[in-house]
Parts: C-alpha cells; sequence; structure tokens
C-alpha cells in the first residue's frame, strides 16, 4: 500500500534525522507523522499549537541562529494564517527554514472546503527567495527529502492528503531543477503536470495514444524555479501544450507556464486546474470532473483544439 507524500517525507526525516541536524516545530495537528519526532528527539522539537503565525516567527527566530528548521502543518493555515511571517521573517531574510504543508488541493475534499489549500501554490510562488517543491508519489517524496534537508533557503515542499499509486521507478533519484519524462509516445500533444494529479496526466496520455495522438508527459517536482530551456523547448515541438495542477488556474503552475512561453511560442496552450472556486465536500474524483480536470474532460477539450 503506497504511502501519501506527506507521511513519506515525515518518514525520511525521522530517518535522516541522526545524519543532518536540524529542528522541528509542530502545531495539533497530524500532517505529516513528524508528531513523534520528540519522542526520539526531545531536545530537538516544540509544538506550538494551532498558532501558526507564532510558529513561523518561532521558526524564524531559530534559524536565524544558524540552525535548519522543519515546520510542518496544513497548507491552509500556513499559506494564508500565516502568510506574513513566511513572507516578511522567512523569505525576506532568506532563512533555513522548510515548511511542509500538507493536505493540499482537492484532495481534502471529506474534510470540507475550509481546510482545502486551493490559492496556496498561487501565493508562495509569489514571494521572493522562495523555492517550491511539489512530489508526485511515495517515492519522488522521499527522494527529495534528502535535498531539502541540505538546503539552505526558504522552500515550501507541497504535500498531499491521500495515497497514490507510484509512477517513478524505485531507484528514482531526485534532480532539482530537472523536469522528469514519465511517458513519451511523440510532441502532439506536451502535458505537463505537478503533484497527485500527474495520475490523471498519465491517463490523459494512455486516452490520447488509443486516438493516435502522440503525447509526453512531464512532472515537475521542481516548481519554482522553472527550468525554461525545458519549457520553451517542448512548447516550441508541441502542436498544443497542457498544464494539469490541483490549484487554482490563477497564479499557479500553468500560470507560470504561460509566463515562460508567452511571446516566444506559437503553441495552442490549455490549463487545467481548479477553475477559480473554492472546494467543497466530496470524492476528490467528483470534485475533480466539477472543475473539468478529469480525465474525460481534458480529453474532449484536447480533441476539440486539436481539430482547429
Amino acid at each position: 500500500m503506497n504511502k501519501p507524500t506527506r507521511i513519506a517525507v515525515g518518514e525520511e526525516i525521522m530517518k535522516l534525522a541522526q545524519e543532518f541536524d536540524f529542528f522541528v516545530l509542530n502545531t495539533d495537528t497530524k500532517s505529516s507523522g513528524l508528531e513523534i519526532f520528540k519522542n526520539r528527539y526531545p531536545d530537538r522539537e516544540a509544538t506550538l499549537g494551532i498558532a501558526e503565525q507564532n510558529l513561523i516567527a518561532t521558526a524564524a527566530g531559530i534559524s536565524s541562529n544558524g540552525i535548519k528548521v522543519i515546520v510542518s502543518t496544513f497548507a491552509v493555515f500556513l499559506s494564508l494564517r500565516a502568510l506574513e511571517q513566511i513572507r516578511s521573517f522567512v523569505a525576506h531574510p532568506k532563512l533555513n527554514v522548510t515548511i511542509l504543508a500538507s493536505h493540499t488541493g482537492l484532495q481534502v475534499g471529506g474534510d470540507g472546503a475550509t481546510h482545502a489549500a486551493v490559492e496556496d501554490l498561487s501565493l508562495m510562488r509569489a514571494i521572493p527567495n522562495m523555492t517550491i517543491l511539489q512530489p508526485s508519489d511515495e517515492i519522488s517524496a522521499r527522494a527529495l527529502t534528502k535535498f531539502a534537508l541540505q538546503f539552505d533557503n526558504p522552500l515550501y515542499i507541497r504535500l498531499h492528503r491521500n495515497s497514490v499509486r507510484s509512477f517513478h521507478n524505485d531507484d528514482y533519484e531526485f534532480k532539482y531543477n530537472v523536469p522528469d519524462i514519465i511517458c513519451s509516445s511523440g510532441l502532439d500533444v506536451v502535458i505537463m503536470t505537478t503533484g497527485i494529479v500527474l495520475e490523471y496526466a498519465i491517463d490523459l496520455h494512455d486516452k490520447l495514444k488509443k486516438r493516435k495522438i502522440k503525447s509526453t508527459v512531464l512532472d515537475f517536482i521542481t516548481v519554482k524555479p522553472l527550468n525554461e530551456d525545458v519549457i520553451l523547448f517542448y512548447a516550441n515541438k508541441a502542436k498544443i501544450l497542457v498544464t494539469i495542477e490541483d490549484n487554482n488556474i490563477i497564479g499557479g503552475f500553468g500560470s507560470s507556464i504561460n509566463d515562460v512561453i508567452v511571446n516566444r511560442s506559437k503553441t495552442k496552450f490549455l490549463k487545467f486546474g481548479i477553475q477559480d472556486r473554492f472546494s467543497s465536500s466530496g470524492s476528490p474524483n467528483e470534485l475533480y470532473k466539477d472543475n473539468k480536470m478529469d480525465v474525460e474532460s481534458m480529453y474532449k477539450s484536447i480533441i476539440k483544439h486539436i481539430s482547429t
């Protein structure tokens, strides 16, 4: 049984705690499994309760003394309630704080609309000095953790509530700012995606293949910065460039890709994601369909545009 990306990262941090020196700050939420870090390392953890602004301010204070800090809780609280503290106390002075933001996107549907972070990627992308990573499965989540512990600037890792099947091989090695080619049959359609919706991108690739439409799927684990050379190479080869994300389409991953290709590529561009609306209670599949980012809806849109 595959584990959610949030749990995979938490477990890897526990494993690497003897190799790397860092301090963990938690809230009263069960987000990444680091709630038990204090049981093994009581002198390297503190729990601040439901006080996310204090969480980030404390992290900044500790980090300003030369200590790497890892904070962990739900993305909706970190990216909204503590946004000013992340911006002014962590990003502006470029402190060594890694933010594990769990329960992102529409995967949180069962927990209700208020707990679903549908805009956190857009917010973090707009903050200078902030690097953003987002794994797509358990394997890539574990692979990026060692890099995160060695990284010494502000880092936002976007993690997910639910488990998903594995797409990367067991020997996968994370390469910073290098998109992974997951599958490829040609360049009629190039699908660029990030995070847990890689599953939908692969299913879309398979459905297009049955129609004899050749496509390539690229997985962007590094969301900020972006590898512009890779993006432009594929954009200028493809008939249609597609982005898929579990975030608001305004200001998110698709918008960042569009920022790269505007005025530099003439390819048709389709952006799939949350349609500038809040989440609601329901299964992820129902919510994705409601936002026209299920495989069938995306397939129909691509067929429509590739025929014109």
